[in-house]
């Protein structure tokens, strides 16, 4: 649904479209609350020959990686929640690296939840935009 979102933005703008995929590495909260995307993986520990231990150890997550050329451009991230903002400022450094100008960030509702707010004024962000 948001890439037809993102996709019906350039039409209109008759600008070219890049994708996004991939998920940033684990923030330390996520430890703490439990939240592990993708989810953990069993795995088995030998103490003794005769003894295992079933483990639980999280999936290796993909790196972020675009598709299609931002080199020179301005780019626009399409989303439709921004509450923990460190997928989105893993994706703006990734896109800053492969030559974006300029980085804006566009969603529904903004509910910028804890540092949110300082971390994307930090951040390769230039501009966070939503209706209204």
């Amino acid at each position: 649904m948001l890439f037809l979102r993102a996709q019906s933005f350039a039409e209109r703008l008759r600008l070219g479209i890049a994708v996004i995929h991939g998920e940033a590495q684990d923030a330390e909260s996520d430890l703490v609350d439990g939240r592990h995307s993708p989810p953990m993986v069993r795995s088995v520990a030998a103490i003794h020959p005769s003894l295992e231990i079933p483990m639980l150890i999280p999936k290796e997550k993909p790196p972020i990686t675009v598709v299609g050329d931002v080199g020179g451009r301005i780019a626009i991230i399409v989303d439709d929640i921004i509450d923990d903002v460190d997928s989105f400022l893993a994706a703006a450094e990734t896109l800053k690296e492969r030559g974006a100008y300029k980085i804006f960030v566009m969603a529904t509702h903004g509910l910028l939840s804890s540092d949110a707010p300082r971390l994307i004024e930090e951040s390769a962000i230039d501009e966070v935009m939503g209706p209204g």
